[in-house]
């Protein structure tokens, strides 16, 4: 190996052998969490690290797609009127 190179050596696990990894399990590394508009949950990644004084959690699903488009649009960018994209919602 040429001087000042670097090497990274390890494994790679297929994602479904992640989900029986023992390491994983014991920690409580998976989180299960509801979608009630498709009546079922999904297992979500959890926290990469534990924190004892401020612990982690996850707070509430993914967005659906275009769940945020009005506070994106609207207040963050200010690119659309509120009331310009009420209308377009209605007619879409």
């Amino acid at each position: 190996m040429p001087p000042n190179s670097v090497s990274t050596r390890g494994y790679i696990l297929p994602t479904e052998a992640l989900l029986d990894d023992l390491h994983l399990n014991d920690r409580g590394f998976w989180k299960e969490v509801e979608h009630p508009e498709l009546d079922r949950s999904f297992v979500y990644l959890g926290e990469a690290a534990i924190y004892n004084g401020s612990p982690w959690r996850i707070s509430r699903r993914a967005p659906l797609i275009g769940g945020h488009n009005a506070e994106i649009l609207c207040e963050k960018l200010e690119t659309v009127p509120k009331r310009s994209f009420a209308f377009w919602r209605k007619v879409v």
